[in-house]
């Protein structure tokens, strides 16, 4: 039987992924997933790719309440609900994202982290500020095949920040059910793409340093992709539920 191993969100877009026991999957994707994401003192969104430390920092958010808590790599902390000021606009990978400036210690707190001007911001919509599609999933076979054509004993699959992790597939199933259905637990999905990676899956993800050779490693043995590099799938929500860690996964003919 397949299930859910696993259920995570980020918060905050490049910190540190905040594992789920359940989550209530609705139209835009788990509830308090990449509500926020950081920008440069140019406006640029600041993600892992220019700093990979930032997943040292773990984040606690609790979107019924608003309460936001980071907690940094020296013990320090900020908490409390965000308030929110002036709009900006967020570009991901070509969409724009209305969003607004978190006013108060946050940006301060990131920036002497970095090292640089940085500031938060709320997208204004919930469910906007993801890369693709709302939901990412990829099944612990796929992960144990990269393992072994790495050399080694296992991959966290962090690396791939991935909202489902999956158990009691084949190696790459999840590419079978492309433009299918997959109920996950309560929730329908529609499984949309393949999900192509970036460099961000070279860094170990908790120090954000470079540690493993993911995209080499997986076009050794992944022979029959398109141009991009490919781990996990993409997918859309047909119908909201609550999906939990252990639910039954069940693709639908």
């Amino acid at each position: 039987m397949i299930r859910v191993q696993s259920i995570y969100i980020s918060p905050i877009k490049s910190l540190a992924l905040a594992p789920r026991t359940r989550a209530y999957i609705d139209k835009s994707g788990i509830a308090g997933d990449r509500a926020f994401f950081i920008i440069d003192a140019h406006g640029n969104m600041f993600t892992q790719r220019t700093y990979g430390p930032l997943v040292q920092v773990r984040t606690g958010y609790e979107p019924e309440s608003g309460r936001l808590d980071l907690s940094f790599p020296d013990g320090s902390t900020v908490s409390g609900i965000p308030e929110l000021g002036d709009s900006v606009a967020g570009n991901f990978f070509g969409r724009e994202v209305t969003a607004r400036i978190v006013d108060g210690e946050w940006g301060a707190a990131l920036s002497t982290f970095a090292g640089q001007e940085l500031r938060l911001a709320k997208a204004e919509t919930p469910g906007t500020s993801f890369d693709a599609f709302p939901i990412s999933m990829c099944s612990t076979a796929s992960l144990e095949t990269l393992a072994r054509a790495a050399g080694t004993d296992a991959v966290d699959g962090r690396r791939f920040r991935q909202n489902l992790y999956i158990e009691g597939t084949q190696p790459h199933e999840e590419d079978s059910w492309l433009d299918g259905q997959v109920r996950v637990g309560k929730a329908l999905l529609n499984v949309k793409m393949r999900d192509s990676r970036c460099e961000v899956t070279t860094l170990d993800p908790e120090t954000g340093e470079t540690d493993m050779d993911t995209l080499k490693i997986i076009t050794s043995y992944r022979t029959d992709q398109p141009k991009q590099v490919n781990f996990g799938v993409y997918c859309t929500i047909a119908e909201p539920g609550e999906v939990s860690v252990g639910d039954e996964v069940l693709p639908v003919a």
